[in-house]
């Protein structure tokens, strides 16, 4: 369970670690100055939160397998941006107390809410590509598990065919006592083949087919070319002598 939860946080922490990075270098690129560490720790938090709550909270909420209320969706997401709003404002409150640099300073309550709305609107779209690629990755999911199960009874459905092959096989040799019939024709095989060669030898082909019916077959319904093939030359033989060798 450990392994798995970990494989699953693995990406996420390497694709914002890379992306902290990032920003990190194109701020210094920019400004020549980094922060201090509890700015940057309590903003990338608040991104962060903002977007997972964006992917599994309000789109998975608003949009799903259930419903897709689009209106349910737009309402969502301004009560969560007033939310978000609240708490960065909460957290300068926080950096305010502590005496904790921040930069770059929001001046005012426009440029805060400005700088705010920005940062909002780029994490949020983030989430949102997100959330469609999971969501594609779901349905490629349940499209993968509809066709093993699809795989799945077909393959049944052959087995019980090849099943009920067998047990009517099985029935229609239960009909027949094999030794009773094969030691009938062995008898009129000896009845006749004083009296003509061509009638004990067909009789003789009948026996043979007959008992390469009735023998039991392997395991898995099969049985020996060699077998086969002797038995179709039998059925051609006396489909010859029944008419005239043709």
């Amino acid at each position: 369970m450990k392994d798995f939860k970990f494989s699953y946080l693995k990406p996420h922490i390497i694709f914002w670690s890379v992306f902290i990075l990032y920003e990190l270098i194109l701020g210094y690129y920019i400004a020549n100055k980094f922060s201090s560490f509890w700015d940057y720790a309590g903003h990338y938090t608040l991104y962060i939160a903002l977007f997972y709550f964006n992917a599994h909270v309000v789109f998975a909420s608003a949009i799903n397998d259930k419903r897709k209320n689009y209106f349910l969706l737009v309402l969502f997401i301004i009560g969560e941006f007033a939310l978000y709003i609240i708490l960065k404002a909460g957290l300068y409150y926080l950096y305010h107390i502590f005496n904790i640099i921040i930069f770059p300073v929001d001046t005012d309550s426009q440029s805060f809410i400005t700088h705010s709305i920005w940062r909002g609107v780029y994490f949020t779209f983030l989430s949102t590509g997100y959330w469609f690629a999971l969501t594609i990755i779901k349905n490629q999911a349940k499209i993968a598990d509809l066709e093993n199960a699809k795989l799945k009874n077909e393959l049944q459905n052959q087995i019980l065919e090849k099943s009920l092959l067998t047990a009517e096989n099985a029935y229609l040799k239960s009909q027949i006592n094999p030794h009773f019939l094969l030691n009938t024709l062995n008898f009129l095989y000896n009845s006749i083949a004083k009296y003509s060669e061509e009638t004990a030898e067909s009789i003789l082909l009948l026996s043979d087919i007959m008992r390469y019916a009735l023998t039991s077959t392997d395991a898995d319904g099969k049985v020996g070319l060699d077998q086969e093939i002797d038995n179709i030359e039998s059925f051609l033989k006396l489909n010859q002598a029944r008419f005239n060798q043709r």
